[in-house]
């Protein structure tokens, strides 16, 4: 029988790896989802969220008030209203008028104060506005895309949990960089095991920066964001696979239909390009790669 939880913040971690049975090509690698939308909120984010709210607790950041300042991502703010309801946090998130209605309301419902951005804002400027407002509230500010505790966190349970499950290191690891923390953490972990271990990062066509490209509008969820994040080790993936937004749209839906599965669009796009690397490598290898969310931000 499963152990009884202290609280929900205990169900985050520890998510299944599964085979794709009808998706890949005849010949191709074996290509298995680490499906990190079945954490708590359903969004990888959660990971991220609870290992760095933890850490500025150990730094006593909220020796005076337990209150802190997030950027949303599109996945990212829910995550940090849900742990701060459950950790006891009064949360104030910036979040763009772009992103799901129906996730701003339960971002609403967990209790967390909203501060909404103009659409027309690049995400580097939302950045700076929420940081500007922890500044002037003397407030921790919680950045996925600039904090550490982001990578580490994969680095030591998204990679061991895949070499677990496995029962190996994998023949290669992919994964959509949004705000790099899970590549550049999986990478660091499965290095460790196995130098040789391919990695690849995946990223849209409408805004392939990592790849020298101007960043342009898409449509794309968790990943692409238009910079290179602080938190991405850019010397820790092999190359960037470039995947143009249609085939992304397909590749979610086809998962749907042939899997079962239902994804966000940035994870179509991450296994859009899996499936592709496993036809190049061929039977009897294993790819792994990182399904990020249940639902799409925009």
């Amino acid at each position: 029988m499963p152990a009884v939880e202290s609280d929900l913040s205990q169900l985050i971690t520890g998510t299944p790896l599964v085979k794709l049975q009808r998706s890949t090509p005849y010949r191709a690698a074996d290509v298995y989802v680490k499906l990190e939308n079945r954490n708590l909120t359903g969004s990888g984010r959660d990971r991220a969220a609870l290992n760095m709210l933890e850490f500025k607790e150990a730094e006593g950041a909220f020796a005076e008030k337990r209150a802190f300042v997030g950027i949303d991502d599109g996945y990212f703010g829910l995550s940090l209203a849900s742990l701060a309801a459950i950790r006891g946090f009064d949360a104030v998130i910036f979040r763009s008028q772009a992103w799901q209605p129906a996730v701003t309301e339960k971002i609403q419902d967990l209790g967390a104060h909203l501060e909404m951005l103009d659409d027309q804002l690049t995400f580097t400027e939302q950045i700076e506005a929420a940081r500007t407002y922890a500044l002037a509230h003397d407030l921790p500010f919680l950045d996925p895309f600039s904090d550490l505790a982001n990578p580490s966190i994969h680095a030591v349970t998204t990679g061991p949990e895949i070499i677990e499950s496995l029962g190996r290191v994998p023949d290669a690891f992919v994964a959509g960089v949004g705000t790099g923390g899970t590549l550049t953490g999986v990478a660091q972990a499965l290095r460790e095991q196995k130098e040789e271990v391919g990695i690849y990062a995946v990223e849209p066509a409408q805004a392939a920066v990592l790849s020298g490209e101007s960043a342009g509008h898409h449509y794309l969820s968790g990943i692409g964001y238009g910079f290179i994040p602080t938190s991405l080790d850019r010397a820790c993936f092999d190359q960037a696979i470039v995947v143009d937004e249609t085939k992304a749209l397909h590749c979610q839906r086809a998962l749907a239909i042939n899997e079962g599965l239902i994804v966000d669009s940035g994870s179509g796009a991450a296994v859009a390009g899996a499936i592709a690397l496993a036809e190049r490598l061929g039977q009897d290898r294993q790819v792994v790669v990182s399904v990020t969310a249940s639902y799409d931000a925009l």
